[in-house]
């Protein structure tokens, strides 16, 4: 799950998805579980799924972050360089990443 595509798609499309239910949402308590669970089932849509990515829906929420961009930077943007990150360490140590179906 932790698939250069899931991390990178799934934490931008939670992202996206906690902006716009903070937005269309005044309840926080409300906002929160919508968010995340419509996240994760855009993940499955998209075939990224990704379960630690639900946070970002929420962290959207708590924050009150309104603008499209936090989605794009920090999000997204860092999710590329985990993913690069974890590319670094495993041509380091040997290890395949990422992982290839068999």
């Amino acid at each position: 799950m932790a698939q250069p595509w899931a991390v990178i798609a799934g934490n931008t499309l939670s992202a996206f998805v906690g902006i716009a239910a903070a937005i269309l949402i005044d309840q926080p308590l409300l906002a929160m579980p919508i968010a995340a669970s419509l996240s994760i089932m855009g993940m499955f849509a998209l075939r990224c799924l990704h379960p630690p990515a639900a946070a970002a829906a929420l962290i959207a929420i708590l924050g009150h972050v309104t603008s499209y961009r936090y989605a794009l930077f920090p999000v997204m943007i860092d999710s590329v360089l985990l993913v690069l990150a974890g590319a670094i360490y495993s041509n380091l140590t040997g290890k395949p990443y990422p992982n290839r179906p068999k």
